[in-house]
Parts: C-alpha cells; structure tokens; sequence
C-alpha cells in the first residue's frame, strides 16, 4: 500500500500542512526536533526516500523545475536550453513539466516537482492567476516568464513589453496601407497585453475596431487557419492584413490564405510573434516580433539559482524585443 502525505503526518504526530512544508522547505518556524522525527518517518516508511529524503538532509536538492505550456511550439524548448545551460553550469538538474495549456495539468505539474523537492520553479504562461498566486504562497521560489503579473508576493520576473510589440505590429501593416487588420490569438490571460496593444495602434490611427476580425482561441496552428477561415466568411469586407499571436497562429493563417488563392504579402500582410527558427523558413518568410527565449531562459535560471545558493532578491527585468521584416508585409 501506497504511503501518503497523510500517513506521514499521523504516525510522525504532526498536521499534513506541516509535512507539506518540510517537504518544500518552507520550515523557517518549524522546530528542528519536529523536522528530525518528520524525516525519520519518512525514511522509515520509504516515503520517496531517493528525492526527499536526501534533500532533506542536505536542505537543497539542486534541482528547479521549468512548467511550460505546449512543449511542440519550439519557443519553449528555446528557454528550456537558456535554463538548462545556467543550471548545468551552476551544478542543478532541471525538470520539465508541459501542462498542455490545461490548468488542472498545471496544478499536477506543480505537486510532481515539488515531491521531487525541487528548490525553485520557473513558469511561462499559466492559465489562472489564482494558479501562481497559490503556488507562490506554498514557498517554493518562483520566477515567471513572458509575463509581467501583478503579484504582492515576491517572485522574479523576464518578460518583453509584449503589449507595445503588438502596437508595434499593428502599427507596421497600417504604414503599409492596411485598414481591415485581424487579430487572432489566443483567449489566455497571458494573450491580454497582446490584444489591448493591437486595439491602442486601431484607435490612435483612427481605425474602427471590428469585432469580425477578431478570432480568440489558443496558441496553435489550428486557431490561425480557422480564424482565418471564419474571419474571411463573416466580412463581407476584404481582409488586408492579420496581427498574429504567435507565430504557429501565423503558419496556420498563411495555409488558409493560401488555400483560397490569396497572395501573401500582395493581397493580405501578415506578422507573427516569437521568431521561432521556422519562421524565416516559411513561404513567404514570416515578419514577426522577435523574443529573446534563449535569453529568458538564461536569465531566469541566474536570477533563480543565485536567490536559491545566496539569498539574492529575485526581481524584475524587461528584455529588448526587435520587430524583423520579411516577406510576409
């Protein structure tokens, strides 16, 4: 039979909520005397004795976790290299959880590494503030990337101004002459910033904001060929330019347009968002606002690793992004 946290907490005398925080060392106001019988216990009960109980024992088990969203999108695995070079090179193993976008896969990711007793997590786009906001409280040192949350706690941040690159965007197919822009996206929290930045550059310019040309789904492929399709079959009006939010969107917009005839950039322009190294491969190579991923990656990973040896003040830090033009405007 299967030992729990539950067990674990009745026969070493203590609540769950105690183990729980001996297990993520969260254990500050824990007595030492309370700490020994817990780890005795579960040592004595083979409580997943290889990844906690050595950590235990030596207060840090030189492993942090990355929690990512879709592990296809190759934007991920280009951070997932940032912060495995900084963490090799620090001496730390990385665990890799991909939550499918899915909140309840989240909450499961987030359980997985902290029985692995990691020492810090960090975590790109999730689903539900009230996620990282309950993940940060349990203690576990946490810095996000590609979003900048407004969060009382403290946690670290790496995240472009992802608002005004979508400005940006908008406003570069409207110097070209654009005036019936879509924008298709996802609907996540993380895809906010991006969709107020294209309805500031519509209203500045004096554009109407036509709620026709606007498909809110997820961050994939198939949401950039049915928000083209569906786009193209409720207007009446031609569609002469799409602001993407990401550039798998945008591989899935130019196959639509395609099967329907309609010349990129001649006809519609379009941009994508990331710069994943596929995007220059494309036909016509994808315009689109460059991240810095590998970059978030290594800095996220310095920013946790040295809060985690020296008890340096995680923090917040706003990276460069760049707009590169190609055949697709």
């Amino acid at each position: 039979m299967k030992v729990t946290i539950k067990d674990i907490a009745r026969l070493a005398g203590v609540s769950s909520a105690t183990v729980s925080k001996i297990l993520n060392n969260n254990d500050q106001h824990i007595s030492e005397k309370t700490r020994r019988r817990v780890l005795k216990v579960i040592e004595e009960n083979n409580y997943n004795p290889n990844s906690v109980a050595k950590g235990l024992r030596m207060k840090q088990s030189k492993m942090i976790g990355f929690v990512l969203p879709d592990i296809r999108n190759p934007f991920f695995p280009e951070i997932a290299k940032g912060i495995e070079d900084v963490a090799k090179q620090k001496g730390f193993g990385v665990l890799l959880c991909n939550t499918d976008n899915d909140f309840t896969k989240e909450e499961e990711c987030f359980k997985f590494l902290t029985s692995y007793m990691i020492d810090g997590i960090i975590f790109t786009r999730s689903l539900k503030r009230s996620n990282v906001e309950k993940f940060i409280k349990s203690g576990v040192p946490m810095v996000l990337v590609d979003r900048d949350l407004e969060i009382e706690e403290e946690v670290g941040k790496i995240f472009i101004d992802a608002q005004k690159a979508v400005y940006d965007s908008t406003k570069k197919l409207i110097d070209y002459g654009c005036k019936r822009i879509a924008f298709i996206s996802a609907k996540h929290i993380s895809s906010n910033e991006r969709y107020i930045g294209y309805k500031e550059a519509l209203n500045s310019n004096g554009l109407v904001i036509d709620e026709k040309l606007i498909y809110l789904e997820d961050y994939n492929v198939e949401t950039g060929y049915r928000g083209v399709n569906e786009i193209i079959s409720s207007t009446s009006c031609k569609v002469d330019g799409v602001v993407c939010g990401n550039d798998l969107i945008a591989v899935g917009a130019i196959k639509a347009f395609d099967e329907k005839n309609i010349q990129i950039p001649n006809e519609v322009k379009i941009i994508g968002f990331d710069d994943i190294y596929l995007s220059q491969y494309l036909n016509p190579p994808l315009t689109t606002i460059h991240q810095p991923a590998y970059e978030f990656g290594k800095e996220a990973a310095t920013m946790l690793i040295d809060h985690i040896e020296n008890e340096v003040p995680l923090y917040t830090k706003e990276l460069e992004y760049k707009l590169i033009i190609r055949g697709t405007v």
